[in-house]
């Protein structure tokens, strides 16, 4: 319900109709088109896998009553993202829509120069989106489950930045250490995302 079907999907189509038989793999043209023998062409642009699948079938439906056809997701395609704001780092990485933002980080991560990157943002990384521009916290989302962590799109730019300001913070929390500083944070929320206050009961 969530997965956006584009350009280079691949389904594989198997229907058995009136001694016409098709079965095989169909990719989705860069107009987001595919063209079925017998049905002709329908466009996909837009689309949920869910609801790529309910459109095919419904004009094979309105076409061949009491007949089916069978239909799945074989392959999915492969796009490169934009990379800005490293000192080191790649400047495009080769991703997928079943990717989030934090898969792409963890590739940047390895390809980076630690001595040139050392203070790489984690809490203040954007992702441009059609002209939006997200902002992500991937230390929260790792930590709490909050905030978001898209997945990747054609046409998605990051961009990225070594920081400058942080906290250190130590005592009875459970996960002291230094830490990025992330702009309108209140200090309760910043403890509960360094694993909150140490249990001294126990």
């Amino acid at each position: 319900d969530t997965y956006k079907v584009g350009p280079g999907d691949e389904f594989f189509i198997n229907y058995a109709v009136n001694d016409i038989a098709f079965s095989n793999y169909i990719v989705i043209s860069k107009l987001y088109d595919i063209i079925i023998p017998n049905l002709g062409m329908i466009n996909l642009k837009n689309l949920t896998l869910n609801e790529s699948y309910n459109k095919i079938s419904n004009v094979f439906m309105e076409k061949y009553t009491n007949a089916k056809i069978d239909i799945t997701l074989t392959d999915i395609r492969k796009f490169y993202i934009n990379i800005y704001g490293t000192n080191s780092g790649p400047s495009k990485i080769l991703t997928n829509p079943l990717e989030r933002v934090s898969d792409i980080y963890e590739k940047i991560i390895i390809k980076i120069n630690i001595k040139e990157d050392k203070n790489l943002t984690y809490r203040n990384v954007i992702l441009k989106r059609d002209y939006q521009n997200m902002s992500i916290d991937l230390l929260e989302f790792k930590r709490l489950g909050t905030g978001v962590n898209p997945y990747l799109l054609e046409g998605d730019n990051l961009y990225l930045t070594n920081y400058k300001k942080y906290f250190d913070i130590y005592g009875g929390i459970n996960n002291p250490g230094r830490y990025e500083y992330k702009e309108g944070e209140s200090l309760i929320d910043f403890i509960d995302i360094c694993g909150g206050f140490i249990d001294l009961v126990n």
